[in-house]
């Protein structure tokens, strides 16, 4: 049971965030019925979101389990090389959760545009080894991406900061 949660821990989290967010929609929404429902009610994203995680999360642990069936051939010496490879001190994981925390708590006072930018950065240059003009585009094109798409097309207002912008 213990290698079942190690093996498939991330598309438990996965599935886990969707029915989280299927929770908070269903309990914590106090709309009427007749605006719960539709193409242009405003539950209707954050339960397309939820159920989009629910299946990946289900569709991940159904290849990985057919990958490790497919693989269940491999010696156990195989598998002690393979964890001789995992990184022990997991410092990158942690710098990147500090990293969005961070954004959640500059949000208010950088807007969503700068500090979207500021984090899509640190979060490529952390994870991604890349030249820094090549993060600063996709960072920027990303952030104002997501922009564009909730003010336009969501009709989403996203947090203004000191700057104005």
């Amino acid at each position: 049971m213990a290698k079942v949660l190690k093996t498939h821990a991330d598309s438990f989290v996965v599935i886990l965030l969707g029915v989280c967010i299927l929770y908070i929609v269903y309990f914590q929404t106090s709309l009427s019925e007749e605006l719960k429902t539709g193409l242009d009610s405003p539950v209707l994203f954050p339960k397309l979101l939820a159920v989009l995680l629910i299946g990946l999360g289900l569709l991940q642990t159904i290849v990985r389990q057919k990958n490790i069936a497919n693989n269940d051939s491999a010696s156990v010496e195989d598998e002690e090389e393979l964890d001789e490879g995992v990184e022990p001190n997991n410092k990158r994981l942690w710098i990147g959760i500090a990293i969005l925390i961070s954004f959640v708590s500059v949000i208010p006072i950088l807007g969503f545009l700068i500090a979207s930018f500021l984090t899509m950065l640190g979060l490529v240059y952390l994870f991604k080894k890349v030249e820094w003009y090549k993060a600063v585009i996709y960072s920027l094109t990303c952030s104002l991406i997501i922009w564009f798409a909730f003010e336009t097309f969501l009709k989403i207002s996203l947090p203004v900061g000191l700057f104005g912008i």
